[in-house]
């Protein structure tokens, strides 16, 4: 059976920053440009242009795999066209 936390062991938890507490406030000589770098990431990821860019990402990541898959079929089919060819040609049957 697991004891029961005393107020005591709680101690550290309240101890923790707020959930509001920005990370930056802890860097002293370049807060400023950091403060700057927070704030365009966080307008960044209020806006609508985050979602925007990780839906096209996710949509040419698509593309690129079934661009892929057409080439490397159509390559197969020639090779194996060209093999065909190239056997009737020399007159040895095809592999």
């Amino acid at each position: 059976m697991h004891p029961v936390p005393s107020h005591r062991s709680l101690d550290k938890f309240r101890a923790l920053p707020p959930l509001n507490f920005c990370w930056c406030q802890l860097v002293g000589s370049r807060s400023g440009e950091i403060k700057d770098l927070y704030a365009k990431v966080q307008r960044f990821l209020e806006t609508e242009d985050g979602p925007t860019a990780v839906k096209y990402a996710v949509m040419l990541s698509l593309i690129i795999v079934i661009c892929l898959t057409a080439t490397r079929t159509v390559g197969n089919n020639a090779r194996t066209a060209f093999t065909s060819v190239a056997g009737q040609i020399s007159g040895t049957p095809a592999s």
